[in-house]
């Protein structure tokens, strides 16, 4: 596979002059989703970052352990964080260090017969070791590794990581789905191992390179990812994650195979495209709904990966067009042609990062807090 990443022309998502209509629209895009996302307006009383909020119905929908994993690699990775994102920040390490404390290794309270997900892990442990070392918090930080540290001895003795951790009591009593029985998605714990090795950990950088081999494995020669089964369709969303976690171990070690083969699967994610500028939960399927987290996971891993595809500012145009205003700040929704208006966490925190991305004149490359 062969990386031919674009060279930069002017436009939006590519550095574009601050003067320009489209730049101030995508700058407003990234400072109102940040607003919501430091606000409390999808954070629990007890500190959790909610999955979404029903903005119809005013109700939040249930603490999502994952999701507040990723809030805390987003607030690590803000440079000048305000007080109130700090507190924020503070508050949801708190929430998952008392969870993990009581015994509670589940994806969530009440689901799946309490079974415990290794990508959810992976993705906390992520921002537990990234707002430990940020705020110099030996707890959210040694907590983190020691998450890291299991995985990493699952690798060691399994020879990879399996989608229901060896944390669960029994497996999952879900349908088989991409979450449950997939591996693309696991690549994207290649973060969290890469941050142990960082730390010290042994056996981290071994174990890191095992999840990406296993992504190499599931990829065809046209940059496809198998998400669950051969032969059905590819979920975009896992999809992305598989892109974003050969990137990720691509960028740490200057690995140019990882690198190549990101790039093939972001390159056929686009190709993916509907008119409307946003990519769809699932490909192929002409009538697959759009969806904001998947639209913003390929705006992100473009600017990552130095490539504008001819779609980049209609899928950023999009973004603009569906965040909704909610209370001090902008969120988006996960599929807003749906019937239901459902303000999504981590819709949001990946939009955030995907116009704070686009801003830049320079390839984006902050892997260790990338969300």
């Amino acid at each position: 596979m062969s990386t031919h990443a674009s060279n930069r022309t002017p436009c939006v998502a590519l550095g574009e002059p601050a003067d320009t209509p489209a730049f101030a629209s995508v700058a407003e895009l990234a400072q109102g989703l940040r607003r919501w996302l430091g606000s409390g307006s999808c954070q629990s009383e007890c500190g959790a970052f909610y999955a979404w909020m029903d903005a119809r119905a005013g109700v939040p929908a249930y603490e999502y352990p994952e999701i507040t994993g990723y809030a805390l690699t987003w607030f690590a990775g803000l440079a000048e964080p305000l007080p109130k994102e700090s507190t924020a920040g503070w508050r949801a390490a708190d929430w998952l260090l008392r969870r993990f404390e009581s015994g509670d290794w589940s994806a969530r309270n009440g689901w799946d017969g309490s079974a415990a997900y290794t990508f959810d892990l992976a993705m906390i442990a992520s921002g537990l070791i990234n707002f430990g070392r940020v705020r110099a918090h030996d707890e959210s930080r040694g907590r983190g590794l020691a998450i890291a540290a299991e995985l990493i001895d699952q690798t060691r003795s399994a020879g990879r990581l399996t989608p229901i951790s060896r944390r669960s009591h029994r497996k999952s009593s879900r349908e088989p789905g991409w979450s449950n029985e997939g591996q693309a998605h696991l690549a994207k714990a290649a973060q969290c191992l890469l941050l142990a090795g960082e730390e010290g950990v042994p056996g981290a950088d071994e174990a890191a390179r095992s999840v990406v081999l296993e992504a190499f494995r599931l990829q065809g020669d046209d940059g496809r990812f198998i998400t669950h089964r051969a032969d059905g369709p590819t979920m975009l969303h896992p999809h992305l994650y598989a892109v974003e976690g050969l990137w990720i171990f691509g960028a740490a070690r200057g690995d140019l195979e990882a690198l190549s083969r990101a790039q093939a699967g972001l390159e056929w994610a686009w190709q993916q495209q509907q008119e409307c500028g946003a990519l769809p939960r699932l490909a192929p399927e002409k009538d697959a709904p759009a969806q904001a987290d998947v639209t913003a996971q390929a705006v992100r891993m473009a600017a990552a990966l130095d490539f504008a595809p001819p779609g980049l500012e209609a899928a950023l145009d999009w973004l603009c067009e569906v965040a909704r205003v909610d209370g001090r700040g902008l969120a988006l929704p996960y599929q807003p042609a749906s019937g239901s208006l459902h303000l999504n966490t981590w819709a949001t925190l990946f939009g955030a990062q995907a116009a704070e991305a686009a801003l830049l004149a320079r390839p984006w490359s902050k892997w260790q807090t990338l969300v």
